[in-house]
């Protein structure tokens, strides 16, 4: 008797450690899925974030990166390479033309070249963003 009330005990130890680590693992997907939800940074909390570490104002550091923008964008309409170390670079590259398929009639489709911007992050940036 004694050990039939000993092994309904252990059963329930293990239920309660099974819940446990249910819960755990719940409270982990949760965090998880905010984290994912959370994961674009806009520009305007890019602002608030250079704000708040530089102690300038909003509207301050929202003129710098906008004129930080626009210039990279100026850069790249005029075809020059822009190189930020430590953190990537950003140039043109050509896209070779092509002939496509029109999904919906399965008509073939002539797509021109064409530039398009391309970034390469640098060795530190995917080291850092290996290692989270």
């Amino acid at each position: 008797m004694l050990q039939r009330g000993h092994g309904q005990l252990g059963r329930l130890q293990e239920q309660q450690d099974l819940r446990c680590v249910h819960d755990l693992y719940y409270e982990e997907l949760q965090f998880m899925r905010l984290t994912l939800r959370g994961a674009t940074m806009t520009k305007a909390d890019l602002v608030e974030e250079v704000a708040n570490a530089t102690g300038l104002t909003k509207r301050d550091v929202g003129v710098v990166v906008d004129l930080l923008l626009e210039t990279i964008s100026k850069a790249l309409s005029d075809q020059e390479h822009i190189e930020l170390r430590g953190f990537g670079s950003f140039k043109v590259k050509t896209r070779k033309a092509r002939v496509a398929r029109n999904p919906r009639t399965g008509e073939r489709v002539n797509v021109p070249e064409k530039l398009v911007p391309y970034f390469k992050a640098s060795r530190e940036l995917v080291k850092l963003v290996d290692s989270v």
